[in-house]
């Protein structure tokens, strides 16, 4: 055997590649190592759980105990659906509470926020102070105008009374006049 020791770049890259190897191969084997030891764990968890399962599962050999033993055993299983279809129909009334939010918050947003209607009430409630205002103003105006139109009426009666008055008085002198004029004239034409 002979061997031959190179020298130079070659020999170089020679040396590190097999380095690069070998430390590829360390690790693929400690990997393999790390799984196998996974494995073994796995495998003696198990065998405890089987040492469990046996030592707790004891056949009874009274048929009574066997008869409760299933009518339990079916209980559950009624429970455990009845605990599945529970669970389902909360999370499903969780999802209709979130949607119903979601719902209520664009509401909310649609109709101005929070406040807002309680900024709308706000909103009438002054703007009907407001009209109420101009409402009492107009009721006194118009109460004025009744007073003054009975003051006319009042005016237009009494003048009224007064032409009748005066009319009567016309007449009387009219007929006094006439009365005079006549008596004149007698006295004229007898002299």
């Amino acid at each position: 055997m002979s061997s031959i020791v190179r020298s130079g770049p070659g020999a170089a890259l020679n040396k590190s590649a097999s380095i690069t190897e070998t430390l590829s191969h360390k690790s693929v084997v400690e990997k393999q190592r790390a799984a196998i030891e996974k494995l073994r764990q796995q495998n003696a968890k198990l065998k405890e759980d089987l040492l469990l399962e046996n030592k707790f599962s004891i056949r009874p050999s009274n048929p009574s105990a066997t008869v409760l033993i299933n009518k339990l055993q079916d209980e559950a299983d009624l429970y455990t659906r009845k605990i599945q279809l529970e669970r389902r129909k909360v999370l499903m009334l969780h999802q209709q509470m979130e949607q119903l939010q979601s719902k209520l918050g664009s509401t909310r947003t649609a109709m101005g926020g929070i406040f807002s209607a309680k900024e709308k009430s706000q909103a009438l409630q002054k703007q009907i102070k407001i009209l109420e205002n101009r409402l009492e103003k107009q009721f006194i105006k118009y109460n004025e105008a009744i007073t003054y139109n009975k003051q006319l009426r009042e005016q237009i009666d009494n003048l009224r009374r007064e032409r009748l008055m005066f009319e009567a008085i016309n007449t009387n002198l009219d007929k006094e006049l006439a009365r005079i004029k006549r008596n004149i004239a007698g006295v004229l034409s007898v002299c």
